[in-house]
């Protein structure tokens, strides 16, 4: 009998030990986002009724893994990352062209619930969860606004927001020793935070590839 105790628990253990990985992350990426609003050119007889940004962002900071299970964990983290929004629309004449600029530095917090699959010394990961975006700081201005260069200011608190949004991920972890090596692929949406403040409609994706190193100092596994 105690004998088949011990065999069930030494079976049963290592599938509920808890992980936990500490680390530090690197993040670039892409975002892509569209302010839709209208504003006529009387010069083009053209109504634009949206402008485009593709622009990259870039991050860093410490990074948690934390496993409850051999395939169920969380991924979390604290970066600083900036992002920067650059809508152009160029109307009939150079004198009218317009190119509107947003830059920030924000706090970003992700959160995912992360499952996983093993292979060997990898996990094939796959997560979802929410990211917390604290705008600390802006600036407006660098760009055209009727063909003239625009100052740069900063942007007032009123315009800076607290938000949270989605985030879905793919990736993987390569493991040696207590070591783990993630690269994986974020997407984000909604960063932007002008979406509450101006009378405009803007919506943002953004995809971030990261790589993460973790160290396990307790590891189970």
């Amino acid at each position: 009998m105690k004998k088949a105790m011990l065999m069930m628990l030494t079976m049963t253990c290592p599938m509920f030990a808890l992980d936990v990985g500490l680390g530090i992350a690197g993040s670039a990426g892409i975002g892509y986002s569209r302010w839709k609003f209208n504003v006529y050119d009387e010069e083009g007889n053209h109504l634009a009724t949206h402008l485009d940004s593709w622009e990259p962002v870039f991050g860093t900071g410490p990074s948690l893994s934390i496993w409850f299970t051999r395939n169920i964990g969380l991924k979390t983290g604290i970066q600083y990352a900036r992002t920067r929004y650059n809508y152009t629309y160029d109307y009939a004449s150079p004198s009218d062209a317009v190119e509107l600029v947003w830059d920030y530095d924000n706090l970003v917090i992700p959160v995912a619930l992360m499952a996983s699959v093993s292979s060997g010394n990898a996990k094939f990961l796959v997560g979802a969860g929410f990211t917390v975006v604290k705008q600390t700081s802006g600036r407006m201005g660098g760009g055209l606004i009727w063909g003239e260069r625009d100052d740069v200011d900063p942007l007032p608190d009123s315009l800076l927001a607290t938000k949270f949004v989605s985030n879905g991920i793919i990736g993987a972890e390569f493991g040696a020793g207590r070591f783990g090596l993630v690269p994986s692929l974020a997407y984000i949406n909604g960063l932007h935070g002008l979406d509450r403040n101006l009378w405009a409609d803007i919506s943002t994706h953004h995809l971030i590839f990261n790589m993460d190193v973790f160290y396990y100092p307790f590891l189970s596994r």
